[in-house]
């Protein structure tokens, strides 16, 4: 009975083959996202919207409500930063609603940021 040809820990064609493949295909990948930036660049206008639609979500009974939770100083100041940058680019504006729902924030497993959790 033949075993196999090659001694382990070398390479094999099919391999090879396969890593080439994937590695183009990141190439081109990269190159396209490189072509048109715009794709992964987040563009935000203060600009009136154009299309005319108003948003309206019809409610009924009383407002769910949640006490707010008290945040330790760094993640309240990360989520300060975050309102803050955000109201600026015009994503967020403050608001006195009832709906209004508590902050949750995490940390992402083995990155040191912190990011929100929405429970709706």
């Amino acid at each position: 009975m033949r075993r196999h040809s090659q001694r382990p820990g070398s390479p094999s064609s099919t391999g090879t083959s396969k890593l080439s493949s994937a590695l183009s295909s990141a190439d081109m990948f990269q190159r396209l996202l490189m072509d048109f930036p715009d794709l992964t660049t987040p563009t935000f206008s203060s600009a009136a919207v154009k299309h005319g639609v108003d948003h309206f979500i019809a409610t009924t009974g009383p407002p769910v409500h949640a006490r707010a939770r008290r945040l330790d100083p760094q993640k309240l100041a990360v989520a300060k930063a975050e309102f803050d940058s955000m109201e600026r680019l015009g994503i967020v504006r403050r608001s006195s609603s009832p709906w209004a729902s508590p902050l949750h924030l995490v940390r992402k497993k083995g990155v040191a940021p912190l990011r929100g959790l929405s429970t709706t």
